[in-house]
């Protein structure tokens, strides 16, 4: 998956930045290091509503780069 990043933000309580300021701000800190913007105008965005559902998530953020890996060989394969 080297074309995209995933990550859980946590924004907690009532003095907490919008989740839009916080990915904006990450964009702009990488882009300014690299000297020109590298993202995609938008980004995917779930909210978080459970123990379960933060399981589910970060099983799918951890085995990622493999699955990604596995379905570039697959697609390989059948060229």
């Amino acid at each position: 998956m080297p074309n995209h990043i995933h990550g859980i933000i946590g924004l907690l309580g009532n003095h907490a930045p919008s989740l839009g300021r916080v990915v904006n701000k990450f964009k702009g800190l990488i882009s300014h290091k690299y000297g020109r913007t590298i993202w995609q105008r938008g980004y995917f965005e779930h909210v978080v509503r459970s123990e379960r559902d933060f399981l589910k998530i970060w099983e799918y953020i951890e085995n990622n780069p493999v699955n990604w890996q596995l379905r570039r060989q697959a697609v390989r394969e059948r060229e």
